[in-house]
């Protein structure tokens, strides 16, 4: 019989049949409601406010009847797969469990195709990866070291190496069949160090066990999104992995903090024209050298000026012009950017719009809305230009074309 881990003080049984879900991931028993950080269903398609795709070269992901289906196609990606990541990196919450949990209804055994979802982006990766061409379910654990921080101020790359700590096979009990309805669970401990623990029908099929073997850290950053991704390796028929729902949940935790950020800040200048941004707040690509993943949320904005005028908050248009300059309150340490001197937009979506009357200012407040925005988790990963993240934009026009005199401010919380 196969024991793994000693957890107050008993001996847990690899694959013992009743549910391990009972216990959080640190052996103690839930006597709490665990909080979901991130949840998701795709019951009328994938929804773009919570999720980035990037499309591989063949391969897809999609939403169909209720389901997000990972699909092959029939070609090979040459090394360029789909992904789809949670615009959200839930943060794990410190001395609580993590979970990531979803649930597959089919899956396809060709050989030429890779299906893995978990916890991933291109610098930390825990997840379950299906390899059809040799037919089996493994465990992976990959991080980033090597990281060589700037000064605060820069907000660039320090590099670093993704290293693969673990890979393993999870060795499926004949009683299971995970071509059709399954449900998967993977969870961690994590006080700079801890252990993994994957679950296939709730029951613990493998565990990766760091304490007392490494002398680093065992994920270098657990703020991590939720992610799927299908890579074509030679498949010339389309295989497919199709899922449900998909939540992360800190298990014992609680509500995401967020620290306030440019409270109060303003720019006043003299405009004239449609739409003028006036202040611009976009999350950084990097942060101490890595990929930054700290989300944010919109608390509120105003905006008028010293004639009638129209204010409106828009979230991820083209901003042109200007410059990004760090706006930072503790030694360079906010993720996030902010451009003063942009001279126009383009696209975007309209969150708020109001008409402030002459020497006063429309007030949003926006907390309610529950506006998040987060960075690019990565150049492979996600879509468009990888350099940004989401960005909020606050601007003003006269009803006229005459020029005003113009103040405006966004007020934000980055989740630290």
């Amino acid at each position: 019989m196969a024991y793994d881990s000693v957890r107050r003080n008993r001996r847990v049984e690899l694959g013992r049949d009743d549910n391990d879900l009972s216990s959080d991931v640190w052996g103690v028993a839930k006597t709490t409601k665990s909080f979901s950080l991130f949840r998701s269903l795709f019951t009328y398609g994938i929804p773009g406010e919570e999720w980035r795709y990037s499309a591989g070269t063949n391969s897809s992901i999609y939403a169909n009847d209720g389901q997000l289906v990972l699909d092959s196609g029939t070609a090979t990606d040459g090394g360029s797969p789909s992904n789809l990541l949670s615009r959200t990196h839930s943060r794990y919450q410190s001395n609580r469990g993590h979970l990531f949990s979803t649930a597959s209804q089919n899956l396809d055994t060709g050989a030429g195709v890779v299906f893995r979802w978990g916890l991933f982006t291109d610098d930390e990766q825990v997840f379950f990866e299906w390899n059809g061409d040799d037919n089996k379910l493994y465990a992976v654990l990959k991080t980033t070291r090597g990281v060589i921080a700037p000064d605060p101020e820069d907000h660039s790359d320090g590099g670093g190496t993704l290293t693969e700590i673990h890979r393993a096979e999870v060795v499926i009990p004949p009683d299971v069949d995970i071509t059709v309805n399954t449900l998967w669970d993977l969870r961690f401990q994590w006080r700079g160090a801890g252990d993994f623990e994957f679950m296939v029908n709730q029951r613990v099929l493998h565990r990766i066990s760091r304490l007392q073997i490494e002398n680093t850290l065992s994920l270098t950053n657990p703020g991590v999104p939720a992610a799927f991704q299908v890579e074509n390796t030679g498949a010339g028929s389309s295989l497919t992995m199709k899922f449900g729902c998909v939540d992360v949940s800190s298990e014992g935790g609680n509500e995401r903090k967020y620290t306030p950020r440019a409270t109060g800040l303003d720019e006043s200048r003299a405009i004239n024209g449609t739409n003028i941004p006036i202040v611009a707040f976009q999350i950084a690509p990097f942060l101490g050298g890595r990929h930054n993943t700290r989300d944010c949320l919109a608390l509120a904005a105003f905006g008028g000026g010293d004639q009638r005028a129209v204010v409106k908050v828009w979230r991820n248009p083209t901003v042109v012009g200007g410059s990004w300059a760090p706006w930072d309150t503790e030694a360079g340490k906010s993720g996030v950017r902010v451009n003063t001197t942009a001279t126009s937009i383009t696209g975007g979506e309209l969150i708020a719009v109001k008409q402030a009357v002459s020497n006063e200012s429309a007030e949003f407040s926006l907390k309610q809305l529950g506006l998040e925005f987060g960075p690019a988790p990565g150049a492979v990963l996600v879509e468009g230009d990888p350099s940004t993240g989401d960005t909020f934009v606050v601007t003003v026009q006269r009803d006229n074309s005459a020029a005003i005199n113009v103040l405006a401010g966004l007020t934000i919380g980055e989740e630290v």
